[in-house]
Parts: structure tokens; C-alpha cells; sequence
């Protein structure tokens, strides 16, 4: 039941951020949209709702282990996301500044979505 709620949250969240960032990036930001910005978008929704729903699995068989999941899911995913910064910016080495900037507003915006969704989930667990 929790992986079906994360879903449809995630289904009204994602969509929503593209539009905001699709009105942004055509209006007032239009002189830094990089073609990259797609791929990191894809990559933040593919990670977040894999992560997601891994996470709500296993805590849902053994809650007591919920700060290890959390902590565990967090480490490997800034892992991750470093490797793919990384890797984006030794490949648009014209573009550094701004795909640093995008991909760190990325960043936060997900990972406090992801802290939102998954603090409620930690209270229907107790």
C-alpha cells in the first residue's frame, strides 16, 4: 500500500517540476538550458522512485531498521550522483557552471521531496 502512495506522489510531483522548469527555462533562463538538463531530470526521477521503492520495501518487512535503509540509500545515491556530476561535466567542459548549478537545484529539490515523503512514511510505520 505505501509503494502504491509513493507512486502516485510521484506521479503529481515530477511532472509538476518539469513544468516549472520547462516555463523557466523558455522564459527568464533560456540562455542557460543545456540539451544535458533532459538526461539529469531523467536520471533524478529514475533514481528517486527505484531508491523509493526499494527503501519502502524493506522497511515495511523490518521497520526497525529504517535509519540504516535511510542512511544506507542516501550514501549510495550521493555515490551516484557524484559519479554522474562528474561524468556531465568532464563531458560539457564549456557548460561546467551551469550544469553544476542545475544539477545541485536538482539535487535539493528531490532529496527534500524524497525527506517529505519518506518522514510521513516513518510515522505510519511506529
Amino acid at each position: 500500500m505505501e509503494v502504491r502512495n509513493f507512486m502516485i506522489r510521484c506521479v503529481t510531483f515530477f511532472p509538476l517540476i518539469f513544468i516549472i522548469g520547462y516555463v523557466l527555462f523558455r522564459t527568464v533562463l533560456q540562455q542557460f538550458f543545456h540539451d544535458s538538463f533532459l538526461f539529469i531530470y531523467s536520471f533524478f526521477i529514475l533514481l528517486t522512485m527505484i531508491s523509493g521503492v526499494l527503501f519502502i520495501r524493506l522497511s515495511e518487512k523490518n521497520p526497525v531498521k529504517f535509519s540504516f535503509y535511510f542512511m544506507a540509500f542516501s550514501g549510495i545515491k550521493l555515490l551516484l550522483h557524484l559519479g554522474i556530476l562528474a561524468a556531465l561535466l568532464i563531458i560539457f567542459k564549456d557548460f561546467i557552471k551551469h550544469i553544476a548549478i542545475f544539477y545541485l537545484a536538482m539535487y535539493l529539490i528531490f532529496k527534500g521531496y524524497e525527506i517529505l515523503i519518506l518522514n510521513s512514511f516513518s510515522r505510519r510505520l511506529k
